[in-house]
């Protein structure tokens, strides 16, 4: 809830206390997933340090990275993945579905994060190819869009 809330100091002193910074609370979230939707980067940083796993999927098949992808938090993607978050990381659609979710780079695509889908894309981080060509055709149409606007 402090995570969720983003009281950074409340989250400092429970992690000081021994709070598992793993526990999964309503649905499934846990306090590193609900810091990176929010793009709070120094209480992700916080629950990094206190060894939260960037693994844990919530029940809706998303990862801390997959949240702060889909939200447009480049920041705190990138402190995720420098921590060994999986980019490629695909849980179920939902806790109920067997059909896999979306990874990092799709979530930016689809919610048309451009500064993210550029970065991802740069980075080179073993995207499949028809997620490279998409994220490719994005950032042309992207480009050429700017430049029709700009004439």
């Amino acid at each position: 809830m402090a995570a969720r809330n983003g009281h950074l100091r409340v989250v400092r002193l429970l992690l000081k206390a021994g709070a598992n910074p793993n526990a999964q609370g309503n649905l499934g979230k846990t306090a590193l997933i609900a810091s990176a939707a929010r793009g709070d980067g120094q209480a992700v940083n916080s629950l990094l340090s206190a060894s939260a796993d960037v693994g844990i999927i919530d029940n809706y098949g998303m990862s801390a990275l997959s949240w702060a992808c889909r939200n447009g938090h480049l920041g705190v993607a990138k402190l995720l993945l420098l921590r060994r978050a999986d980019p490629l990381l695909r849980g179920a659609t939902n806790k109920y579905s067997l059909e896999p979710g979306e990874s990092a780079l799709s979530w930016a695509l689809k919610e048309r994060r451009h500064s993210l889908v550029r970065w991802l894309l740069g980075a080179d981080l073993g995207f499949p190819k028809h997620e490279l060509l998409a994220a490719r055709q994005y950032l042309q149409e992207e480009a050429t869009s700017a430049a029709g606007k700009s004439k």
